[in-house]
């Protein structure tokens, strides 16, 4: 997309957002074994195990010492901020700070660059997109449920939100072209 080249038709791009270990232990070995890369955006202080608010705490999370393995299996690991706070209602110093602090101990822990980013609860606004890209990142993802067609923004890249509710035939259906 930054060449301005469109993707292969039927190109999909599979993302985990928040740190769900189960992810670690369900996707990972299936991704590793059909050889499908994935995005793991992760929250840096769920990875400490604090600061997890109770409605999160439904399933576990990953700590910093699982990274390495899910890295080992062909998954990046991007920011999805320190906190989870939703950046478009946070004053602009703490917005930078989220994103600065999330890609700092993200990238000193794993020794490589951290360069996507996917805003906590999928949303987000052009000031904030601004920011993130003025911090350093290569593209961010929100939660849309729409395709990204050919003019797609890097900073403001739409997802269809999977969660294990649907049937595989409306997970059939949500990939079908329109």
């Amino acid at each position: 997309m930054r060449a301005d080249v469109p993707p292969p038709a039927r190109t999909l791009v599979l993302t985990f957002d928040d740190g769900r270990a189960g992810v670690l232990r369900h996707a990972a070995p299936a991704l590793e074994r059909s050889r499908v890369p994935a995005t793991f955006y992760v929250v840096t202080d769920w990875l400490d195990g604090r600061e997890i608010p109770d409605g999160e705490r439904y399933s576990e999370f990953v700590g910093w010492s699982d990274l390495p393995e899910l890295r080992a299996a062909g998954i990046r690991v991007g920011s999805h901020s320190v906190s989870h706070r939703t950046l478009k209602r946070l004053p602009p110093a703490e917005v930078e700070c989220e994103l600065r602090d999330s890609r700092r101990r993200l990238e000193d822990k794993l020794g490589e660059p951290i360069l996507h980013f996917s805003f906590p609860r999928g949303r987000t606004r052009r000031a904030v997109e601004r920011r993130v890209r003025r911090a350093g990142y290569r593209s961010a993802v929100a939660t849309g449920q729409s395709w990204n067609g050919r003019f797609a923004r890097m900073f403001h890249l739409q997802r269809l939100r999977v969660d294990g509710r649907e049937s595989l035939d409306d997970f059939a259906r949500m990939l079908s072209p329109r």
